[in-house]
């Protein structure tokens, strides 16, 4: 089995100046695939994403997950993600409005 697609994390520093997160956050992208156990590929992702923003002295980590994202919004709680914010209808590159759920976690 080739293990090489079954997910992926992704955290770099926040860039956007006028994006209102704290100093010291990042942001985190997360891809599972489908025909994965979101679970246990998940966790063993988190397991060493976390451990390098903690080296990497990342203060907070962002999530923002489109509402629709069942799944997603429920692991990232499950890890302790809170919610702070809600963006509506940011629309997707084909112009459809989807509603984002901004999570956060301090270390």
């Amino acid at each position: 089995m080739n293990h090489q697609h079954e997910g992926f994390k992704s955290l770099s520093w926040q860039a956007n100046p006028d994006d209102p997160m704290p100093d010291g956050s990042a942001i985190i992208a997360s891809f599972v695939a489908p025909d994965r156990n979101l679970l246990s590929i998940g966790q063993k992702l988190w397991s060493a994403t976390r451990r390098a923003a903690v080296a990497a002295g990342v203060q907070t980590i962002d999530a923002t997950i489109r509402a629709d994202n069942v799944g997603g919004l429920k692991y990232y709680g499950g890890l302790g993600f809170t919610d702070y914010t809600i963006i509506p209808n940011l629309p997707l590159s084909d112009g459809t409005p989807v509603t984002r759920i901004r999570k956060k976690l301090v270390l």
